[in-house]
């Protein structure tokens, strides 16, 4: 959302975790930037991983998070959470991820565009984990996209990536989507579970898509 994306796929052992694209003017820069993952394995430059850090994998480390009450409150970000959003990304996305991490503009832009959604976890003051994504314009409205999803390493399993994922679902779904897509580090398998746990799909793969040797996987869900 998210070593972490969420800002969808495969991280290194950072602390953190998480997943993200953007809109016209941004397409060019951002393109590469989508969804990174923080539920993945550690990994290498090159994707390969280097064990987990959760005590399961797959759908019984799901269960286990949706099962879980956690004291954290899941709101809306707003100007004021853009300093600690850009803190938590330099500390969530590393290793091929660091060269696709949102800036303190960014953030400000996205807290206030009229098209895009994010929410953050919160406990203590302390951001834990948000979810960032898009409306598309035009005759494409019908379309969302999940552009990053991260959650802080020492907060996994307590269902705060499902918690996040599940209300920017509800958000898009308010808006009018009808289809929400994302891309995904292949090495991320506990992300990829997490999506498919939630009604995701795999649509097709993309080759050489964060580096020349970690691919990508498009997935969507119907809403």
């Amino acid at each position: 959302m998210p070593d972490h994306p969420v800002r969808g796929a495969c991280r290194r052992r950072s602390s953190y975790t998480r997943t993200r694209s953007r809109t016209t003017s941004d397409r060019r820069t951002t393109r590469r930037r989508s969804l990174r993952y923080a539920w993945n394995a550690p990994t290498d430059q090159d994707g390969r991983s280097r064990g987990s850090d959760f005590t399961a994998v797959g759908r019984s480390t799901i269960r286990r998070t949706d099962a879980v009450a956690v004291p954290v409150q899941i709101r809306r970000a707003t100007e004021r959470d853009v300093d600690a959003l850009e803190q938590f990304e330099r500390a969530a996305f590393v290793s091929y991820y660091s060269r696709h991490r949102f800036s303190k503009r960014e953030f400000a832009y996205y807290v206030k565009s009229g098209v895009t959604d994010t929410y953050v976890a919160i406990k203590h003051g302390r951001v834990l984990g948000y979810v960032l994504g898009s409306q598309r314009r035009g005759s494409h409205r019908h379309v969302g996209r999940l552009l990053s999803i991260a959650v802080a390493s020492t907060d996994r399993a307590h269902g705060i990536g499902t918690r996040l994922l599940r209300r920017f679902l509800r958000a898009a779904r308010e808006r009018g989507c009808r289809r929400v897509y994302l891309e995904v580090a292949l090495p991320n398998v506990t992300a990829i579970n997490l999506f498919i746990a939630n009604g995701f799909k795999r649509v097709r793969q993309l080759p050489r898509y964060y580096t020349s040797r970690v691919h990508a996987l498009r997935m969507r869900v119907v809403l």
